[in-house]
């Protein structure tokens, strides 16, 4: 009797330890039932059979066991069904407009639109503190720079201290609104033959170019990837810019993932490399 209330005991208490991982809803309806039964049969047989106290406080024990299996997997469920961000990317687009401190002809700058469109519309589906990481490739997927993305609706860093810590321009709250945010990527000034990757930092260099940033291939792939609070995954966008060279413009547009097996090949910068093209802003 002893060994089959064991083997009891382990089925009733096997799915506990894995219910974070598989709900197992027809288990632990079935195991809920013999939980059931097995309490009733020790409240049955407890008047006439002081023996089976304990079984009967066991019952109690499991009882308490699947309440609190139950709690947990309610959690779970919540967690695993909360709103997410829904991150589109609107159609990229190239526009003119000043530099601030610089008096030459406005440059072109090459930039995408994103926004939390998740519908229907829940407040727990906002995206906090949203980083853009910029990567820029040339056509052999070779890593040319990497930046901190400029949202353009933040604030102005030319209008801040030249000490003044950069790092809360680079994080953008995504409310689940529909509002489009502006994310740079580089400027071309039209005179000029080669374009700059453009960020935070470009606002304190001359003219807004950094040496560091200058991108010479006439196309480059860009790697627009967002990570922030409340997001699961990385967003993840790919677009080409190219440079129609000296006394004209440029072009952007949306171009599919590279595939499987180019994602593997990509040639990425030294990470010293990295942390010093991002600057210590």
């Amino acid at each position: 009797m002893a060994g089959r209330l064991l083997r009891l005991l382990g089925f009733i208490l096997s799915p506990v330890r894995h219910i974070e991982e598989a709900h197992g809803w027809v288990t632990f309806a079935v195991q809920v039932a013999s939980l059931g039964g097995l309490t009733a049969v020790a409240v049955a047989i407890l008047l006439s059979s002081p023996e089976v106290i304990i079984i009967f406080v066991l019952s109690v024990f499991l009882l308490l066991t699947f309440w609190a299996a139950y709690q947990l997997q309610g959690k779970v469920i919540k967690h695993e069904s909360r709103p997410r961000p829904v991150f589109v990317w609107s159609a990229p687009l190239v526009e003119r407009r000043g530099v601030l401190g610089s008096n030459r002809d406005a440059p072109y700058f090459a930039m995408v639109n994103v926004c939390n469109d998740v519908k229907p519309r829940h407040s727990d589906a906002t995206a906090h503190d949203v980083l853009a990481r910029i990567t820029f490739y040339d056509e052999e997927m070779n890593a040319l720079c990497e930046i901190d993305g400029r949202w353009g609706d933040a604030d102005q860093p030319a209008g801040l201290s030249p000490v003044a810590s950069l790092q809360p321009l680079k994080k953008m709250t995504f409310l689940p609104n529909g509002e489009q945010h502006e994310l740079d990527f580089v400027m071309k000034y039209p005179e000029e033959d080669t374009m700059f990757a453009y960020a935070n930092e470009s606002q304190r260099a001359p003219d807004a170019k950094i040496p560091s940033y200058e991108l010479r291939p006439q196309s480059v792939l860009v790697k627009a990837s967002l990570q922030g609070q409340n997001m699961d995954d990385d967003e993840v966008g790919w677009f080409k810019i190219t440079n129609l060279g000296q006394n004209n413009g440029i072009t952007i547009e949306s171009v599919p993932s590279p595939s499987a097996s180019a994602d593997t090949e990509l040639h990425t910068l030294p990470a010293a490399v990295l942390n010093n093209a991002r600057g210590s802003g």
